[in-house]
Protein backbone atom coordinates (compact mmCIF):
# COMPACT_ATOMS: atom_id res chain seq x y z
CA UNK A 1 0.00 0.00 0.00
CA UNK A 2 1.00 3.33 -0.79
CA UNK A 3 1.59 5.67 1.85
CA UNK A 4 -0.15 9.46 0.64
CA UNK A 5 0.80 12.30 2.27
CA UNK A 6 -1.05 13.78 4.89
CA UNK A 7 -1.18 16.74 3.97
CA UNK A 8 -2.46 16.75 0.20
CA UNK A 9 -1.10 20.64 -0.88
CA UNK A 10 1.37 22.75 -0.76
CA UNK A 11 0.33 26.69 0.55
CA UNK A 12 1.15 27.47 -2.86
CA UNK A 13 -1.36 25.23 -4.50
CA UNK A 14 -3.91 26.30 -1.94
CA UNK A 15 -6.86 28.68 -2.50
CA UNK A 16 -7.54 29.45 1.15
CA UNK A 17 -6.54 30.45 4.66
CA UNK A 18 -3.64 27.26 4.07
CA UNK A 19 -2.64 27.95 8.05
CA UNK A 20 -5.87 28.61 9.67
CA UNK A 21 -7.29 25.38 7.98
CA UNK A 22 -3.78 23.14 8.50
CA UNK A 23 -4.46 24.74 12.37
CA UNK A 24 -8.32 23.17 12.68
CA UNK A 25 -7.49 19.86 11.12
CA UNK A 26 -4.25 19.44 13.66
CA UNK A 27 -6.66 20.24 16.57
CA UNK A 28 -9.78 18.12 14.97
CA UNK A 29 -6.80 15.10 14.88
CA UNK A 30 -5.69 16.31 18.71
CA UNK A 31 -9.12 15.92 19.98
CA UNK A 32 -9.67 12.71 18.33
CA UNK A 33 -6.10 11.85 19.92
CA UNK A 34 -7.57 12.85 23.23
CA UNK A 35 -10.70 11.18 22.72
CA UNK A 36 -8.98 7.55 22.12
CA UNK A 37 -7.04 8.27 25.57
CA UNK A 38 -10.22 9.08 27.21
CA UNK A 39 -11.94 5.69 26.14
CA UNK A 40 -9.03 3.71 26.51
CA UNK A 41 -8.80 4.76 29.90
CA UNK A 42 -12.77 4.33 30.44
CA UNK A 43 -12.73 0.37 29.50
CA UNK A 44 -9.64 0.01 31.47
CA UNK A 45 -11.21 0.93 34.73
CA UNK A 46 -14.18 -1.38 33.37
CA UNK A 47 -12.58 -4.12 32.99
CA UNK A 48 -10.47 -4.47 35.61
CA UNK A 49 -13.35 -3.98 37.92
CA UNK A 50 -14.85 -6.87 35.80
CA UNK A 51 -12.23 -9.05 36.66
CA UNK A 52 -11.52 -8.09 40.28
CA UNK A 53 -15.01 -8.72 40.64
CA UNK A 54 -15.16 -12.00 39.46
CA UNK A 55 -11.90 -12.71 41.36
CA UNK A 56 -13.05 -11.60 44.77
CA UNK A 57 -16.95 -13.30 43.75
CA UNK A 58 -14.54 -16.52 42.75
CA UNK A 59 -12.89 -16.40 46.46
CA UNK A 60 -16.14 -16.08 48.59
CA UNK A 61 -17.36 -19.14 46.29
CA UNK A 62 -14.34 -21.09 47.10
CA UNK A 63 -14.81 -20.30 50.97
CA UNK A 64 -18.81 -21.24 50.51
CA UNK A 65 -17.49 -24.61 48.74
CA UNK A 66 -14.99 -25.66 52.02
CA UNK A 67 -17.80 -25.03 54.49
CA UNK A 68 -20.49 -26.67 52.80
CA UNK A 69 -21.73 -30.07 53.75
CA UNK A 70 -24.76 -31.11 50.68
CA UNK A 71 -22.50 -32.37 48.22
CA UNK A 72 -25.18 -31.59 45.36
CA UNK A 73 -24.79 -27.73 46.27
CA UNK A 74 -20.63 -28.68 46.45
CA UNK A 75 -20.61 -30.09 42.78
CA UNK A 76 -22.67 -26.45 41.77
CA UNK A 77 -20.14 -24.42 43.02
CA UNK A 78 -17.14 -26.64 41.90
CA UNK A 79 -18.68 -26.28 38.66
CA UNK A 80 -19.14 -22.49 38.56
CA UNK A 81 -15.49 -21.73 40.20
CA UNK A 82 -14.48 -23.77 36.93
CA UNK A 83 -16.23 -21.51 34.74
CA UNK A 84 -15.21 -18.63 36.43
CA UNK A 85 -11.59 -18.56 35.29
CA UNK A 86 -13.18 -19.59 31.66
CA UNK A 87 -15.18 -15.97 31.56
CA UNK A 88 -11.98 -14.31 33.54
CA UNK A 89 -9.76 -15.63 30.43
CA UNK A 90 -12.26 -14.57 27.75
CA UNK A 91 -12.81 -10.78 29.57
CA UNK A 92 -8.72 -11.04 29.45
CA UNK A 93 -8.86 -11.70 26.00
CA UNK A 94 -11.29 -9.10 25.24
CA UNK A 95 -8.94 -6.19 27.25
CA UNK A 96 -5.75 -7.21 25.40
CA UNK A 97 -7.21 -6.94 22.05
CA UNK A 98 -8.90 -3.46 22.57
CA UNK A 99 -6.07 -2.26 24.39
CA UNK A 100 -4.16 -3.49 20.78
CA UNK A 101 -6.91 -1.82 18.78
CA UNK A 102 -6.44 1.91 21.17
CA UNK A 103 -2.77 1.39 20.36
CA UNK A 104 -2.50 1.23 16.81
CA UNK A 105 -5.22 4.24 16.33
CA UNK A 106 -2.90 6.14 18.72
CA UNK A 107 0.04 5.45 16.58
CA UNK A 108 -1.78 6.22 13.20
CA UNK A 109 -3.44 9.68 14.57
CA UNK A 110 0.05 10.55 15.88
CA UNK A 111 1.40 10.26 13.04
CA UNK A 112 -1.26 12.36 11.27
CA UNK A 113 -0.33 14.59 13.83
CA UNK A 114 3.45 14.49 13.04
CA UNK A 115 2.80 15.46 9.53
CA UNK A 116 0.59 18.14 10.35
CA UNK A 117 2.88 19.19 12.47
CA UNK A 118 5.70 19.51 9.64
CA UNK A 119 3.97 21.55 7.95
CA UNK A 120 3.29 24.34 11.02
CA UNK A 121 5.78 26.54 12.24
CA UNK A 122 5.92 24.29 16.19
CA UNK A 123 5.99 20.62 16.61
CA UNK A 124 5.26 19.99 20.41
CA UNK A 125 3.88 16.83 19.98
CA UNK A 126 6.95 15.59 17.85
CA UNK A 127 9.25 17.03 19.91
CA UNK A 128 7.80 15.40 23.00
CA UNK A 129 8.05 11.98 21.39
CA UNK A 130 11.89 12.55 20.73
CA UNK A 131 12.28 13.34 23.98
CA UNK A 132 10.94 10.44 26.03
CA UNK A 133 13.01 8.37 27.87
CA UNK A 134 14.53 5.09 26.39
CA UNK A 135 12.64 3.52 29.85
CA UNK A 136 9.18 4.99 28.51
CA UNK A 137 6.47 2.76 28.85
CA UNK A 138 2.81 2.89 27.09
CA UNK A 139 0.17 2.95 29.08
CA UNK A 140 -1.89 0.72 26.53
CA UNK A 141 1.35 -1.92 26.82
CA UNK A 142 1.31 -1.58 30.83
CA UNK A 143 -2.48 -2.71 30.24
CA UNK A 144 -1.80 -5.79 27.87
CA UNK A 145 0.87 -7.10 30.75
CA UNK A 146 -1.73 -6.09 33.45
CA UNK A 147 -4.50 -8.35 31.41
CA UNK A 148 -1.62 -11.12 30.76
CA UNK A 149 -1.37 -11.41 34.66
CA UNK A 150 -4.70 -11.53 35.39
CA UNK A 151 -4.93 -14.28 32.68
CA UNK A 152 -2.53 -15.79 34.17
CA UNK A 153 -3.99 -15.99 37.44
CA UNK A 154 -7.22 -16.98 35.79
CA UNK A 155 -5.59 -20.58 34.72
CA UNK A 156 -4.11 -21.07 37.62
CA UNK A 157 -7.47 -20.81 39.96
CA UNK A 158 -9.07 -22.70 36.67
CA UNK A 159 -6.26 -25.47 37.96
CA UNK A 160 -6.94 -25.28 41.28
CA UNK A 161 -10.77 -25.85 41.31
CA UNK A 162 -10.23 -28.62 38.25
CA UNK A 163 -7.78 -30.63 40.91
CA UNK A 164 -10.11 -29.63 43.99
CA UNK A 165 -13.24 -30.77 41.75
CA UNK A 166 -11.38 -34.28 40.90
CA UNK A 167 -10.33 -34.96 44.59
CA UNK A 168 -13.78 -34.36 45.59
CA UNK A 169 -15.14 -36.70 42.90
CA UNK A 170 -12.50 -39.24 44.00
CA UNK A 171 -13.52 -38.76 47.90
CA UNK A 172 -17.04 -39.33 46.64
CA UNK A 173 -16.47 -43.03 45.05
CA UNK A 174 -14.97 -44.22 48.09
Amino acid sequence: MIEKPTVDKSKDKYNGDYYDHLLEQYKIVRSAIIDIINDRNVNNRFLLTILTALLAVSGFATKQVLLQESTDLKIFLLILLMLSPVLGGAINWIWIRLNRTFEEGLKVRYGVLKDIEAELPSSPFTREYERRSKNYVSVSTISIHLAKLFMIINILFFLVSAGYFICFLCSLST
